[in-house]
């Protein structure tokens, strides 16, 4: 995604401007990266898939946030660290599905996983995430 994106040139996730990621994105740029999906009539980006990416770094939480259109997120087998953000909840009703397994995650489930009642499709295993998911998540 280049150093002006997501990633750094080493593979690192970095901060991303608050006016380029904001819920409508530009169709002439990012909607066209690779692992990008937009709705092709308001460039909202829908889905962020940087699987097997060699990302490293922790999730950055507040940029994500500003995704408020975000369907699918899947960050699955690379070797992101940290904990999961509390942001994630600002998903509450959009997010089906969240994919970050097989990452180097730690730390214990927030609680505002618990407002995720549109998720139908959630894996994390494969990292050092403790305790159980929140009673009220999702339809399982």
């Amino acid at each position: 995604l280049g150093s002006s994106g997501i990633l750094s040139s080493d593979g690192n996730i970095t901060a991303m401007r608050e006016d380029d990621y904001s819920s409508s994105l530009s169709k002439a740029r990012e909607c066209r990266w690779e692992g990008v999906t937009c709705n092709f009539d308001t460039g909202a980006v829908e889905e962020l898939h940087l699987n097997n990416g060699g990302l490293s770094g922790s999730v950055p939480a507040n940029e994500l946030a500003l995704l408020s259109y975000l369907t699918s997120l899947r960050l699955d087998n690379n070797f992101i660290q940290g904990t999961l953000p509390t942001t994630i909840g600002q998903w509450s009703k959009v997010l089906t599905a969240l994919e970050i397994q097989n990452n180097q995650l730690d730390g214990t489930f927030p609680s505002e996983m618990g407002l995720l009642t549109g998720i139908q499709s959630i894996n994390l295993s494969r990292n050092q995430i403790e305790g159980s998911l929140p009673s009220e998540i999702g339809s399982f």
